[in-house]
């Protein structure tokens, strides 16, 4: 998915190249029919250029040294003409959006070309708005992450408070996002009743790993598979169309995150669905984020054996709990 986002980028990047070597040379025949001298001089060394070209290739008759002298005069005679023209040589030039990779999206650092700060701007930008949350992690971010929202009372049940759990959660959250490459790194599971900080996690982590360039898809589980109903029945051409690329990201993004699973209208289509996700995504070392408000023992019974099995392997289950925190915000 990275890969088709990039491509795509990289289409920008030509055309916005082409446009501005258009322009460069528009304005380059502007000028040559203000100035017709400024015609001559580049067509003179236009074809000395050409000549020389053709000296070295067919050897030299011993006239190389003296047109290269005089397309060396030519040269400096243009620079002459455009200084008391008052031209400057920029206007020459294209005018790239990026002057340090020219519209390639590449610059070449220690003998290697290596990606330009502006097209891994442009990927983080264009990750983001694939990510189906770009509002709300401008306000649900680790930057905003406020503990002091959480108990410090250690509640009946369980051997520590809500926030040392919860910092608990967070830094085993951030472990994940540090080692989000690693095959052996388990997917997560938030569960807990609402307002006790899963969403916001969620979209925490998001963030933090959209900064780094990965591709992240967020949904609510009843969006997600309606999506996925759509893309599997629709007849509608445009429908069938928009659910295709969505249901490409569904599988094929980095992190995809299901916010709210049990929210759904559960049946066989959509525990099927999830079985193939978790499976197709577990195959390509492609990671997961699930939140929901079901227990462990709700999950079992509303999913089945099969899926709550898959679960237990592959991720590992954290519980949120203590007193709902929206009420504080």
């Amino acid at each position: 998915m990275k890969e088709e986002i990039l491509s795509k980028i990289l289409s920008q990047y030509k055309v916005k190249r082409d446009f501005a070597q258009k322009e460069a040379e528009e304005r380059l025949r502007d000028l040559r029919k203000t100035y017709p001298k400024l015609l001559e001089l580049d067509d003179k060394i236009y074809y000395l250029n050409l000549k020389i070209s053709k000296l070295a290739i067919v050897g030299d008759d011993g006239s190389l040294d003296a047109l290269k002298a005089e397309l060396e005069s030519l040269k400096k005679e243009k620079e002459r003409f455009l200084a008391d023209e008052n031209i400057s040589r920029d206007i020459l030039k294209p005018r790239y959006s990026c002057s340090l990779c020219e519209d390639t999206g590449y610059v070449e650092r220690e003998n290697r070309w290596v990606k330009c700060n502006c097209l891994i701007s442009r990927l983080i930008e264009e990750t983001y708005k694939k990510s189906n949350i770009m509002d709300q992690i401008e306000r649900d971010n680790f930057s905003n992450f406020n503990l002091s929202l959480f108990d410090s009372d250690i509640l009946e049940g369980h051997d520590i408070s809500s926030k040392e759990n919860i910092q608990f959660i967070l830094k085993r959250t951030t472990e994940f996002i540090d080692s989000f490459k690693d095959k052996d790194v388990k997917n997560l599971l938030f569960y807990g009743n609402p307002g006790l900080g899963k969403t916001y996690m969620c979209t925490s982590a998001a963030k933090a790993l959209m900064d780094k360039g990965h591709t992240v898809l967020y949904h609510s589980s009843s969006e997600l598979f309606q999506v996925l109903s759509d893309y599997t029945f629709s007849r509608d051409e445009r429908t069938k169309s928009s659910s295709k690329e969505i249901y490409g990201l569904i599988m094929g993004a980095d992190l995809l995150i299901i916010d709210d699973l049990g929210s759904e209208l559960t049946n066989s289509f959509v525990i099927n669905q999830l079985f193939n996700i978790i499976n197709i995504r577990s195959m390509g070392n492609k990671k997961l984020i699930i939140s929901t408000n079901l227990s462990p023992s709700e999950i079992k019974e509303t999913y089945g054996d099969r899926i709550f099995s898959r679960l237990v392997m592959l991720f590992d289950f954290f519980e949120f709990y203590g007193s709902d925190i929206r009420w504080k915000l």
